[in-house]
């Protein structure tokens, strides 16, 4: 029953190899630096209206901004579990990865007792990051090699990333119940949208990838939904049904330039400064506009900054 609400988390610039006013630590090397907010044990969670800004790899991970990711940490906590976890009208910006949802085991192969129930919507991202930020550049990084990663929900995302959009790996059982929809969504270029992690053919994605999205979610999830999602400059092998433009433009956003985006509400009919409205505009499951509610984000971290 934890309750985590319009929290400003970030990390000094300064902290950083290479910025102006770059600070190191005494010893000379630099700052210590993970992710934003992590879970490693947590049962009914809020994480609502909050800004996450800046987060880079070096250290132990790779620039992800949010992990939920049980752990029994040195084999000392066999009954951790994080469930029933939302992640609500928050916004991301300047990391080098988004958001990890995984069940791992320990460094001494200790699992957990659960991870799963996820429900994270209405989440914008923009200026993400990668190889120069020490990180890939992901949207998400999905994974299960200890208990099974269970009942995990995107919906109303919008999410601009440099590198893939799901990463996954999965070397037992295919994951239950993984859900995307209504979403907006566009990668990098340098890799397939959806990849495996590695660890060869013992990985579901390994061989999926190369057919495309809907190869790896039915060669990773079970019961999966893909639905009413738009994406951005997509390479093929998408659901039936997703909407795949080739340009920013042709998604009708209003504003978004090298992956900052100033306005990425969708147009609508006769909006001023759009030529025409959004594929996406009034499509999503429920009759509302594919992608975050930005009206609705903005409300939320007003006066958080």
């Amino acid at each position: 029953d934890l309750e985590i609400r319009r929290n400003h988390l970030f990390k000094p610039m300064i902290w950083k190899e290479g910025e102006p006013g770059y600070t190191p630590a005494a010893d000379g090397s630099p700052p210590i630096v993970k992710n934003h907010f992590e879970l490693k044990s947590g049962i009914r969670v809020l994480f609502e209206a909050n800004l996450l800004e800046n987060s880079w790899g070096g250290f132990s991970q790779t620039g992800f901004s949010i992990l939920l990711t049980p752990k029994s940490q040195n084999n000392m906590c066999p009954k951790c579990a994080v469930t029933d976890v939302t992640v609500r009208y928050n916004r991301i910006r300047n990391v080098a990865g988004v958001i990890v949802v995984a069940n791992a085991f320990s460094k001494k192969r200790g699992a957990t007792e659960d991870g799963g129930r996820y429900s994270i919507h209405d989440l914008l991202v923009d200026s993400v990051h990668d190889e120069d930020w020490k990180g890939h550049g992901a949207f998400a990084d999905v994974g299960s090699n200890a208990e099974l990663l269970h009942d995990v929900t995107f919906n109303h995302v919008t999410a601009f990333v440099t590198g893939p959009l799901f990463a996954v790996a999965d070397r037992e059982d295919r994951m239950p119940n993984f859900s995307i929809t209504n979403s907006l969504f566009m990668a990098g270029q340098r890799r397939p949208e959806f990849v495996s992690t590695g660890g060869g053919k013992a990985n579901c994605a390994h061989q999926a990838q190369r057919a495309g999205p809907e190869a790896v979610l039915a060669a990773c999830f079970i019961n999966y939904k893909f639905e009413k999602n738009l994406i951005i400059g997509g390479k093929g092998g998408w659901p039936k049904g997703t909407i795949v433009v080739s340009s920013p433009e042709a998604a009708g956003i209003r504003d978004l330039k090298n992956g900052v985006s100033k306005d990425p509400r969708l147009c609508h009919a006769n909006t001023p400064g759009c030529t025409k409205a959004s594929p996406g505009t009034a499509a999503a499951t429920d009759g509302k506009d594919i992608g975050a509610d930005v009206d609705a984000i903005e409300a939320a971290l007003a006066g958080v900054e």
